[in-house]
């Protein structure tokens, strides 16, 4: 399944993807968004540092001046050129903060918001949290009428975490 041909507006979309295409997975997510359908929106890395993400994703040619970024690794000290930082994973107040505050923030119609990676933050929460959290990040994103796409990796570790929230979600995308 082509991943291009998959991103749709104002849609909510989890996407399993293997470790082995995780990168190219994002890459072509990236530039759909940001190339094709010049789009804005906010990247939320809670397992890579934004700075790493946003230069890779430059390095492939990916149009990122309507992009911020959103950093959730632990140690960051302040936000810098479209990189806002959330001083743990664990500070999900203040990502739903942060996240509605720069959704809002974004005038053009069509926008997107990147999770990447939802099963990530079961290092840092408990199930229950997590799920909950999802729920409030998926509803928040269809009240702005913008596009969420969750990352997870498809892995048995996420595989109940991807079952609690399949069902909120409009479209699954195993890759």
């Amino acid at each position: 399944m082509i991943l291009q041909q998959q991103a749709t507006q104002n849609k909510v979309e989890l996407f399993l993807v293997n470790v082995k295409d995780y990168e190219k997975k994002i890459t072509s997510l990236m530039k759909e968004l940001c190339n094709k359908k010049k789009m804005a929106g906010v990247f939320v890395s809670v397992n890579k540092r934004a700075r790493y993400v946003k230069a890779r994703l430059e390095s492939k040619k990916i149009n990122l001046s309507k992009v911020i970024f959103v950093d959730m690794l632990e140690g960051a000290k302040r936000s810098e050129n479209k990189i806002f930082f959330i001083r743990s994973p664990k500070a999900l107040t203040e990502l739903s903060i942060t996240v509605s505050h720069l959704m809002a923030a974004i005038k053009q119609k069509n926008k997107f918001l990147i999770f990447d990676s939802i099963g990530s933050l079961l290092m840092h929460h408990d199930f229950n949290t997590v799920v909950k959290f999802t729920h409030f990040l998926i509803s928040k994103l269809r009240i702005l009428n913008a596009s969420l796409y969750l990352i997870c990796m498809n892995t048995k570790e996420n595989k109940e975490l991807t079952m609690a929230i399949a069902p909120f979600v409009d479209e699954v995308i195993i890759g």
